[in-house]
């Protein structure tokens, strides 16, 4: 599920390096920006395909409506929204189903490591143990395309090591 790969992710160290160079874009920090209505329609439905314009009496952030100019009246969803950063009027664009103002409180926010957590209790009581430490990736957490926090969000030291 989504919260246990948000869990445990942090732990898996094959993600901390770049397998490979690669000459990718960068992702932008809200994803509509680079693509119209219509690119996202073709993209959900196929060639031909445009954003409806039989009904303007909707907010077109709520849901995204496609056409195809063969049958200009018959319009159809994926019942999602377009996404954030759609340009939606002049000035304006999608932000979380709303047709909104640009405004630069909805940039991407890179995520940032709170505290960590003290550390538990030994493992064991006699013998050399393990004791771990946490911390969460919420100060900030990462929204609207942000970076995760780089590294791991777990620690780990031997305890009762008699020398």
């Amino acid at each position: 599920s989504g919260q246990e790969l948000k869990r445990y992710i942090h732990s898996y160290d094959c993600l901390l390096d770049d397998p490979f160079d690669h000459d990718w874009p960068k992702l932008p920090e809200l994803p509509g920006i680079n693509y119209s209505m219509d690119e996202q329609c073709r993209f959900d439905f196929g060639v031909g395909y445009k954003m409806c314009t039989a009904f303007r009496t909707f907010d077109p952030c709520k849901q995204l409506w496609c056409s195809h100019p063969d049958n200009p009246y018959f319009c159809k969803t994926k019942k999602g929204p377009p996404l954030d950063g759609t340009e939606c009027a002049a000035g304006k664009w999608c932000y979380k189903g709303h047709c909104m103002w640009k405004n630069a409180n909805q940039q991407k926010q890179d995520g940032n490591w709170g505290s960590w957590t003290k550390f538990g209790s030994c493992s064991r009581t006699c013998g050399t143990g393990v004791r771990f430490r946490t911390r969460q990736c919420n100060n900030p957490m990462p929204i609207n395309g942000g970076q995760d926090c780089p590294g791991v969000n777990f620690e780990y030291q031997l305890c009762n090591t008699e020398e």
